[in-house]
């Protein structure tokens, strides 16, 4: 069985990675299993320490020392009527993608240490009360900042295209000599992104397109 590399620093949740520990032994009527286990800290104000096993880690079992569990509850006396409002939906999803593993975009932030800042994180309201005022239908949570977590300072409101723009996984390319994204790139060939990529990938990293020679960053190494 291929053994898990699990680094110092390492976010699972709310839990971040220390070092391993010495096993668990776990008996049951039939057999005894040895765990592997991590010193984790929790990322929560109280900045709980426990040893965790880790295949409760990597299944999302132990997410957090429990402050989780009782900021749902919580939660549900306090969401003051806004439970099916953008505002509340816009705070639903950023907890989401920070602290639940499962979640699709968790990769993109709770995996790389993305954080909801405490006052947040334990209330709805507050976010409401900070972000509310801001608030434009049509607008989208974003972060000035990429490397930083969620918090007042760091957080606006944009445009789904503008943030589509910002998104770290929008690919890099040369346009005629010209650095850009490759959002950008279709907008001045004048072609859907997606029929870009086609070309792009079908091409091994560089296409010519209505005189515009494209190359993707990512794929080509060599200079032009």
């Amino acid at each position: 069985m291929q053994k898990h590399i699990i680094k110092t620093g390492q976010v699972f949740g709310r839990w971040s990675v220390i070092k391993e520990v010495e096993p668990k032994r776990f008996v049951t009527s039939n057999r005894t299993q040895i765990k592997r286990c991590f010193l984790c800290r929790c990322l929560c104000d109280s900045a709980t320490e426990r040893a965790v096993v880790l295949y409760d880690l990597l299944n999302g079992k132990s997410i957090s020392c429990g402050c989780i569990g009782n900021e749902k509850t919580t939660l549900r006396n306090t969401t003051h009527g806004m439970s099916n409002t953008t505002l509340y939906y816009a705070w639903k999803g950023m907890i989401q993608r920070c602290e639940n593993p499962k979640s699709r975009e968790y990769r993109w932030y709770g995996a790389i240490g993305i954080t909801v800042c405490s006052r947040w994180r334990k209330s709805p309201q507050a976010f409401f009360d900070d972000m509310g005022p801001s608030w434009k239908p049509g607008l989208t949570l974003d972060r000035i900042c990429g490397e930083e977590g969620y918090r007042k300072q760091n957080c606006r409101w944009i445009t789904i295209e503008l943030q589509q723009r910002n998104r770290k996984d929008n690919r890099r390319v040369l346009c005629n000599r010209e650095p850009m994204i490759m959002t950008e790139a279709a907008e001045y060939i004048g072609i859907g992104v997606h029929v870009l990529k086609y070309w792009l990938n079908k091409g091994c990293g560089i296409t010519s397109i209505n005189g515009n020679i494209i190359k993707d960053q990512s794929k080509l190494k060599e200079k032009i």
